[in-house]
This record gives structure tokens, sequence and C-alpha cells, in this order.
């Protein structure tokens, strides 16, 4: 067994990034002067996420459009509607080839059209997890509010609790079994 495989070289970044967000977080809560507020802090987290999936999206959107217009096929992704991507992107061309009073069609409407009802096909599933979304910006708010009240090492063993409590609830509540690998590696994390 080497260590060299990438996989130990992206726990060892996990481990480090972890680590430097929980001390940089504890430093940035502990300072002399006004501090920040950690709602503040949270939806400024949360703005770049869904600024990062818009661009995402959109990038998926013109590159499957790109293919399209080439030839090459559609733009193969990782589906999370329950309707083919191919099927809508048809639809939509089907649609721009409809024009029942003979008059140019604004193209850039048209495109505008149809980035949007690609945004409206892809997003079906994503308004679904709003819930859990709402319920993970609670976590993360008190998140701050631990790391502004606890030590840096107090606050890594409790958080990292979670994985303990995720896996007890996991064989007592879902009547799962664990592995001695995995009860070894719980025992490790513990200890």
């Amino acid at each position: 067994m080497t260590f060299c495989q990438p996989k130990y070289f992206v726990l060892v970044l996990l481990v480090v990034q972890n680590t430097c967000l929980v001390l940089l977080m504890r430093y940035s809560r502990t300072r002399p002067g006004t501090m920040y507020l950690g709602s503040t802090a949270v939806c400024c987290d949360e703005a770049m996420k869904l600024v990062t999936c818009f661009c995402i999206l959109a990038f998926t959107y013109f590159c499957k459009k790109r293919k399209e217009i080439e030839g090459g096929g559609a733009y193969s992704q990782l589906n999370t509607s329950e309707t083919n991507g191919s099927d809508a992107v048809a639809k939509e061309c089907g649609e721009q080839e409809d024009d029942e009073n003979g008059v140019e069609d604004n193209t850039e409407a048209k495109k505008m059209e149809s980035f949007g009802s690609y945004l409206k096909e892809e997003l079906q599933f994503d308004f679904r997890m709003a819930g859990i979304a709402g319920i993970y910006t609670v976590q993360k708010n008190l998140l701050y509010l631990g790391i502004s009240n606890l030590d840096a090492a107090v606050f890594q063993v409790t958080y990292q609790a979670k994985i303990l409590t995720t896996a007890i609830f996991s064989v007592v509540l879902l009547k799962r079994s664990l592995s001695y690998q995995k009860m070894f590696g719980l025992l490790i994390l513990t200890a």
C-alpha cells in the first residue's frame, strides 16, 4: 500500500482545510474590536454558492447548445430532473421553428425563453431541497455562535461528534449494521 495515491493526498488536504477553517473562524470571531455578524457571513457564503451554481448551470446550458449547433450531439451531464434534458432542448428547438404569424421572431427573446425553461427544468429538484438548505443555514449560524464561545479544540471535537451521533442514529433508527472496520474507525475518532 503506497501513500502516494491521490486519495491520501485528498485526505491530507481535507484535514488541513478543516483545521484551518476552524482556526481562522476562531481567530476572526475573537479579535479585539467590532465583530462581524455571523448571520452576515452565512448569507455571504450562501450567496456565493448560489451565484456559483447559476454560473455552472449557464455553462452547461451554453455548452449543450453549442454542441447541438455544431452537430456533435447533446452535451451530457448528470441530470437531476425527471425529464431528459435532450428532449427539452429538442422541444425548445421545435418551438423556435414554429412561426404561426409569419413574423420574424426576436432571437434574443427566444434564447432567454429557452434558457429560462432550462433553468425551470433543472431547478425542479433543487426547490425540493429548500427545507434542508434552511436547516443547514441554521446549523451554520449555530457554528458561528459555538466558535465564538468555545476554544477551537473543544469546538472541533464537539463538531466532529456529529459523525458518531449519525452512526449511532443510523444503527438505532434505520436498523443498519456497521462493519468491524467502521466501528474501529468510530472508536478511533472518539478517542
